[in-house]
């Protein structure tokens, strides 16, 4: 039989739990917009990424 160490569990039962905080998450959560284009998927991540300054 495997025998797990306490750090192995604390890990099991924190990622147990974040996989079921995300379901109930995502049943809670509005249905995603679908009329939203590639391209204007495209551009929002580029506005996020582009940077906010010039450089120096």
């Amino acid at each position: 039989m495997l025998k797990l160490g306490p750090p192995a569990v604390i890990f099991l039962f924190l990622l147990g739990g974040a996989t079921v905080s995300l379901a109930e998450l995502r049943l809670h959560l509005p249905h995603p917009r679908t009329d939203v284009t590639p391209r204007q998927g495209l551009a929002g991540v580029a506005a996020v990424i582009a940077p906010t300054s010039s450089p120096p």
